[in-house]
């Protein structure tokens, strides 16, 4: 797994919703992989289940200030994404609030930047 896939799975699967980025699959062991890739990365998130009926859709959900690195490792150096999500999930990065700035302060300027750009 890495973040080229990932920005796949983001782009193909992946929502922002109420500001909140996830990306929803029905296989447990890719929700269970790339939960421990985001561990990896110091990216906080939960699983849930999407439909708890049918208990055959998961959602995992980014959190926190894993909001800013999982933006950071998706999009920095990359030209290949679909512009629409990216631009969603900027302008929801404007509305999160910074809780550790010990956890993003290497990539702050980066953040800043995108923040302040223009669509």
């Amino acid at each position: 797994m890495n973040w080229d896939i990932i920005r796949g799975m983001f782009d193909g699967d992946g929502s922002i919703s109420m500001n909140i980025p996830k990306i929803t699959t029905a296989s447990y062991a890719f929700v269970l992989q790339f939960s421990d890739f985001l561990t990896f990365y110091r990216i906080e998130h939960t699983i849930g289940i999407k439909d708890k009926r049918k208990n055959n859709c998961w959602d995992v959900r980014i959190k926190g200030d894993g909001r800013f690195l999982f933006y950071y490792y998706l999009y920095n150096n990359s030209d290949l994404f679909l512009e629409r999500k990216k631009f969603k999930y900027r302008t929801a990065l404007k509305k999160f609030r910074v809780k550790n700035i010990g956890l993003i302060a290497g990539i702050l300027p980066y953040i800043q930047k995108e923040i302040s750009s223009q669509d």
